[in-house]
């Protein structure tokens, strides 16, 4: 199950990323963010997926990352922070992180809660 809410006080969408997540679970979530045009043009994105087992195939991990591309056309900039602790993962989640590389989305992997939002807060900064 992925939930999330908009804190504009952070400028960040806070979410939660619990349970079995299945591939169009991803997408939905990216294809909802695409379409709020309450959304700041530069925008932070933490999710907390501690709880989630993604029951995604590493060779779907591509089809992710094309959706960036998406999200290039509608935000100048995302910024988005991931926060695991299992090594499947975190595994699949460090393949995400190298297929979405690109000059507008930036993606980070942590293992601890603070870091991840110190990370966001910094980047926010410097654009």
């Amino acid at each position: 199950m992925v939930r999330y809410s908009y804190d504009p006080g952070k400028n960040m969408i806070m979410a939660d990323f619990t349970g079995n997540i299945l591939i169009h679970d991803i997408i939905d979530f990216m294809r909802e963010i695409n379409s709020d045009k309450t959304l700041p043009a530069v925008l932070n994105i933490f999710i907390d997926a501690r709880k989630a087992r993604f029951t995604i195939e590493p060779a779907e991990i591509p089809r992710l990352a094309a959706m960036n591309y998406k999200m290039d056309r509608v935000f100048q900039q995302v910024n988005n922070a991931i926060l695991t602790d299992n090594p499947n993962e975190t595994a699949l989640a460090l393949l995400y992180e190298y297929a979405s590389r690109s000059n507008h989305y930036h993606v980070k992997l942590f293992s601890l809660y603070e870091n991840a939002l110190s990370w966001l807060k910094n980047i926010s900064k410097k654009n």
